[in-house]
């Protein structure tokens, strides 16, 4: 059984509960005694995967698709997102949550 941890920074009515960044919290998150994270990374202001590499072997679910907006995001935006963290974490340990979207 694998036991993770969600951090959202919310989303009601395209609203933010917090705004923070990872950075101050992640040699505290990386202690905790789960098995993953589902993090968000939607954001370019959120988007220090080299954060990662403080990992102790947990998996990481990353957020990347924003969804505080009405906007598509851009495909290539999306996979730029993702090469930056295949830099931080091994590619088989990194999960993508998203909503259903089509990427055009």
């Amino acid at each position: 059984m694998y036991i993770t941890l969600h951090f959202c920074q919310g989303n009601l009515r395209s609203k933010k509960f917090y705004d923070a960044k990872y950075d101050g919290l992640v040699d505290t998150i990386f202690q905790l005694p789960f098995s993953g994270f589902f993090m968000e990374f939607d954001d370019e202001k959120y988007c220090n995967f080299s954060l990662l590499e403080k990992r102790q072997g947990q998996k990481i679910v990353l957020g990347l698709v924003n969804t505080q907006s009405d906007e598509l995001e851009d495909k290539e935006v999306l996979l730029k997102r993702l090469e930056e963290a295949n830099k931080h974490v091994d590619p088989k340990q990194i999960c993508i949550d998203c909503y259903p979207i089509r990427l055009h």
